[in-house]
């Protein structure tokens, strides 16, 4: 019993609280949304404090999240952790010296950016986002944190998206995930 008990029965609580959206934003996409447990602080806290203890084993030194859900969760994660957080961004949105990568979309390309002064050489590094589907955003920030001659030590997300195959992308690094459809 004790605390994976009370764990599992709030995990329970979270779940019932996501949002599922049928045919959004495109026909045959199930929108499966964090939303709702945000409006809820009580539980969004026992949320972030459940990420958080499952990802403090990995002794990372500092939190990144990607652009946008990722800043929902990332900084409470690096609070609670007592870390830095540094968020990873789409292009022409971050001012200063940057690391950039290109990484291909499902129609065209896209381009997430880092501060420099954000990450430096030899972090051991956290990826915060709400969910893994194909897991090009996430390979996209595994390359950003590359580029600095750092790790990422491990990833964390609220929900992934099994059947997309998204984790293949991201080679030997540790997925902490609460939900997985």
């Amino acid at each position: 019993m004790g605390k994976m008990t009370d764990e599992r029965g709030t995990l329970e609580i979270i779940e019932k609280k996501l949002a599922h959206y049928p045919d959004f934003p495109k026909p045959g996409i199930l929108f499966r949304d964090i939303m709702p447990v945000l409006g809820d602080p009580a539980l969004f806290s026992q949320m972030i404090e459940i990420l958080s203890n499952r990802v403090s084993k990995y002794n990372c030194d500092r939190v990144l999240g990607i652009e946008s859900r990722g800043f929902l969760l990332g900084p409470s994660i690096a609070n609670q952790l007592g870390l830095p957080f540094s968020p990873i961004r789409k292009k022409g949105k971050l001012p200063g010296e940057l690391y950039s990568v290109d990484y291909e979309l499902e129609y065209g390309k896209d381009t997430l950016e880092v501060q420099k002064n954000g990450l430096p050489n030899n972090s051991k590094c956290l990826v915060v986002d709400d969910l893994i589907a194909t897991g090009g955003s996430l390979e996209a920030a595994k390359k950003l944190v590359e580029l600095s001659k750092s790790e990422v030590v491990a990833i964390c997300v609220v929900i992934e998206l099994i059947d997309l195959n998204g984790r293949s992308k991201l080679g030997s690094v540790p997925v902490e995930v609460l939900f997985r459809y």
